[in-house]
């Protein structure tokens, strides 16, 4: 990635196969009869390893009522290693999921480096945010959320919330949008900005133990004091 030093390499056994179960919807959800028929057919087929990226929301249900805990028990017993995902609500105390101690729960873990940008602006002077990723090799105008307005509410418009921004004055431009509320997010103003043709966001937000997101366009965070 050109992030860190060193070099990411990937491998694999040449006579090993996959196979993929089904269990999860556009429409939404994974329903339990369809987790447990893939445990199921798993068995059946053979499989040396289960991997199973699913889980439901802390707090935990018991062992005997929850359905990974039940389906990943029969694969287990026939000696089919069954591994989970820890689950994405942390860095919280009480968060991780699939605790059942027949299962093997992979966790996320975080890094002790910080990828700064420097953000020259008009009067030349340099601001240091963060960004991993892309970076632009020329200069690009930056709009303002409160000039680029369209509506009386400026909680919205500093947001970037979709419907508050005048298409013609952010197209091909950063935007500076502010966490005006705890509840906004970069996520929704990276979204705003890209359809209408916006080219990056720097958004200042409140202190946050949040992991890092990949948007569509490069978004540079800037913590609020």
């Amino acid at each position: 990635m050109g992030l860190a030093q060193g070099l990411a390499r990937c491998s694999g056994a040449p006579s090993t196969w996959l196979a993929i179960y089904k269990v999860c919807w556009s429409t939404g959800g994974c329903s339990s009869a369809d987790l447990l028929a893939a445990f199921d057919d798993a068995i059946l087929d053979v499989v040396d390893v289960l991997s199973v990226s699913l889980g439901s929301y802390p707090p935990l249900a018991r062992y005997v009522e929850e359905v990974l805990s039940i389906g990943s028990f029969h694969p287990v017993a026939k000696g089919i290693s069954v591994v989970c995902s820890a689950g994405n609500s942390g860095p919280y105390p009480e968060t991780v999921i699939n605790t059942a101690p027949w299962v093997i729960t992979g966790v996320a873990n975080t890094i002790d480096r910080a990828f700064p940008t420097a953000i020259v602006l008009g009067n030349n002077q340099t601001v240091v945010l963060c960004m991993p990723g892309m970076m632009w090799t020329s200069s690009i105008p930056l709009s303002l959320e409160k000039t680029a307005a369209v509506d009386a509410d400026e909680d919205s418009a500093r947001s970037c919330d979709a419907g508050f921004l005048n298409v013609i004055l952010v197209r091909v431009k950063v935007v500076l949008c502010f966490q005006s509320r705890p509840q906004r997010s970069a996520t929704n103003a990276a979204r705003t900005v890209q359809e209408i043709e916006g080219v990056g966001v720097i958004f200042a937000q409140y202190p946050t133990k949040d992991v890092a997101l990949s948007f569509g366009i490069p978004v540079f965070k800037w913590t609020l004091q």
